[in-house]
């Protein structure tokens, strides 16, 4: 029964976007198995996307305690890192996620090594050290493939692009984009060709700004207009698709000498 309600919670949690109907799951299990592992940090986990950290830590600190394998302490002490980060707590962030990556080489862990890795990237972000955080975007990006390569490459443009480094982002952006799998993550794929767009802006290119702005807006409506707005985005993915279709609005109506 404990796994009924575990699988069930982090549906409602991943899939549907439902933390709250999620940590209800999660504590149907805990009634029954207050010390068992997974219920506690599944719990600690949706407190977290709802943004009650102290909640979160509570349930994580205890999903530490009860944690049995590398792996278990790897999950819980790199969730607890997040939450010191969100609570710009850097100094103790960073213990939690040095201790990540030394578990996951003892543990031969590629995937623990990615997220203790890309924390550390996050962390470093925070505290305004660009150099840094790509060094250890770079050390992620050596261990990934796939989708997960192309979170990290996204990140990775991300900085080049706030640092003022335009065509370092533009050459990221493109392999995101034509990473396998990147146009089925809609918002994500959208946001990509609108970063694209702004990049290009950056520089002044403003023949290569119309082609990602058209790109974009192109998914869009495509996305509008095929019957797929029933789907169920998440906060973030509706935040992303209303913000690129908002400001290329902008783009469009303030288009002249852009053709």
């Amino acid at each position: 029964m404990i796994k009924v309600y575990i699988e069930k919670g982090i549906g409602l949690l991943i899939e549907e976007n439902e933390p709250l109907k999620a940590i209800l799951e999660f504590k149907n299990a805990y009634k029954i198995s207050p010390r068992n592992f997974s219920v506690l940090y599944w719990i600690g986990t949706g407190y977290f996307i709802m943004g009650s950290l102290n909640t979160a830590q509570f349930f994580l600190k205890k999903s530490l305690a009860e944690a049995k394998t590398l792996e278990e302490k790897c999950m819980s002490i790199g969730s607890l890192a997040m939450i010191y980060i969100e609570k710009r707590e850097f100094k103790i962030a960073q213990g939690f996620l040095r201790a990540v990556l030394r578990i996951a080489f003892r543990a031969h862990s590629r995937e623990m090594m990615v997220i203790g890795y890309t924390e550390l990237a996050r962390l470093y972000r925070n505290l305004k050290n660009p150099s840094e955080a790509l060094f250890f975007l770079k050390q992620a990006l050596a261990l990934s493939s796939d989708m997960k390569r192309a979170f990290i490459l996204k990140d990775m443009a991300d900085i080049y692009k706030e640092t003022g480094k335009y065509e370092q982002a533009v050459d990221l952006y493109k392999d995101v984009i034509s990473t396998r799998g990147a146009e089925h993550n809609l918002p994500f794929y959208i946001n990509m060709l609108f970063s694209t767009m702004h990049a290009y802006e950056k520089m002044e290119d403003k023949k290569k700004a119309s082609e990602f702005a058209q790109r974009t807006l192109d998914h869009i409506i495509e996305y509008k207009t095929s019957g797929k707005t029933g789907e169920k985005l998440t906060r973030k993915g509706i935040r992303i698709m209303d913000n690129a279709w908002f400001n290329l609005t902008c783009f469009f109506s303030n288009r002249s000498g852009y053709n």
